[in-house]
């Protein structure tokens, strides 16, 4: 018997299709061993599909390679607290952490997380965060403005000059195809944002225009990213950190990480179990439901559907839908006929012009139209019957009134007969 394919059209904009079960979870607890449900957990990095490795307070480290269903803990030689991890392939990682004025502690791993060997004095002060450009060029930072660099692998780390006597928090760069030194960014107390051009030499300070202390930070590709922090601070830029603006996250908890999916969806996660999706990179935020009341203080994605978030007593969260509920009990199924199919407008983000592809399954009376987030139809690109088969159209960004729309996010829609889809796109000048 044939599987009933059905769709369920959330917020209007993404379409997920999914098999007939009485339901599919977003967001859920999963089991650890008895011993780590005291322990504080600080971050997790999914290292691949069901591949996630965890690392908390004093000298705590899981993995696991099925999603979270069973668990190994290898041992991390140390009893120190560790604070985060970070692996540039999937055999070679590394955490930090350290005791609080004391020093700073680097492990690190060459067999995907199983075995863990200490490198030796490689800071005074307790370090927060880490993160490698590829294999051999890596960042550490923590306490009093710490930074710390290797450009072998992690054989060798040398002091740095931050420039900055705030604690630094954590560090992100955009992982895509762009050509070497890619932007390295550092985040920290009273509004702290550092750059550096890849290379480790010059780290130069941004504005925030903010005080807050910010906890995380994370860019989507070589100019959009966001950052997020105390009392639901959000901030993101379009221009590679030139100018940061506040965006609204909804909420007054301390928001502690943010990672990217994929090239629009973005998920934070914070005090109180809080988790918040954006479908717009960052723009706009929305809660997801959370299984927990417990603080949320790291969370990973491999992918746009397998992610794990962790925190304070052992907690652990597994998602393999990105983190969205979808209950076909509670949602009639939206049948699109075999054959019709609107694609994802290309590219996206895009600025001014953007190519619209659809498919039809037979002539029909089409209409293709464009509406802001207020819902209000600023552009009507296509109304005229149409063969069956390809088609695309291009819109310049302008109004009925040939006049240029601001930058944004809206929607494009197209009916066909009795049938239509809704699609986002984001407009960045």
């Amino acid at each position: 018997m044939k599987a009933i394919i059905k769709l369920v059209l959330l917020l209007n904009i993404l379409i997920f299709s999914i098999p007939a079960t009485p339901r599919e979870k977003g967001w859920e607890r999963v089991t650890i061993q008895a011993q780590f449900l005291t322990v504080t957990l600080r971050s997790v990095y999914t290292v691949g599909l069901d591949f996630a490795v965890v690392v908390g307070d004093s000298g705590t480290i899981l993995k696991t390679i099925d999603g979270g269903t069973t668990w190994s803990t290898p041992s991390s030689g140390t009893k120190d607290d560790l604070l985060s991890v970070f692996f540039p392939n999937e055999k070679l990682g590394f955490a930090v952490g350290g005791l609080f004025n004391s020093h700073g502690t680097v492990i690190k791993t060459t067999d995907g997380g199983d075995t863990w060997t200490a490198q030796e004095g490689v800071a005074a002060n307790l370090l927060f965060s880490t993160i490698f450009v590829d294999d051999s060029l890596g960042f550490a930072g923590g306490v009093n403005g710490t930074l710390i660099g290797t450009g072998d692998g992690g054989k060798l780390w040398t002091p740095l000059q931050s420039g900055t006597s705030n604690w630094l928090l954590d560090f992100n760069h955009f992982e895509g195809d762009t050509i070497p030194p890619r932007p390295v960014y550092a985040v920290g107390g009273n509004g702290t944002i550092i750059q550096n051009d890849g290379t480790g030499s010059i780290w130069t300070p941004q504005n925030s225009g903010t005080s807050d202390w910010l906890t995380s930070v994370a860019f989507v590709d070589d100019s959009f990213g966001v950052a997020v922090g105390n009392v639901g601070t959000i901030i993101g830029t379009l221009d590679r950190g030139g100018n940061w603006q506040p965006w609204s996250s909804g909420t007054q908890l301390d928001l502690t990480d943010v990672t990217y999916l994929n090239n629009t969806t973005a998920i934070s996660v914070g005090h109180n179990g809080t988790i918040l999706s954006s479908l717009d990179l960052g723009i706009s935020w929305t809660p997801q439901q959370s299984p927990t009341l417990k603080n949320l203080l790291g969370v990973s994605f491999f992918n746009n559907d397998f992610g794990m978030a962790v925190g304070d007593s052992g907690i652990v969260l597994v998602t393999h839908t990105g983190g969205v509920v979808v209950s076909v009990e509670e949602n009639a199924a939206i049948e699109i006929p075999a054959g019709f199919l609107l694609h994802q407008n290309y590219p996206n983000p895009f600025n001014p012009e953007t190519v619209i592809k659809y498919q039809l399954r037979a002539s029909a009376d089409v209409e293709l139209a464009i509406y802001n987030l207020l819902g209000q139809r600023i552009r009507l690109l296509l109304s005229q019957n149409q063969p069956d088969g390809f088609h695309q159209i291009k819109w310049h960004g302008t109004d009925d009134a040939g006049r240029a729309v601001s930058s944004g996010v809206y929607f494009y829609e197209l009916r066909a007969g009795d049938v239509r889809q809704t699609k986002k796109m984001l407009l960045l000048q």
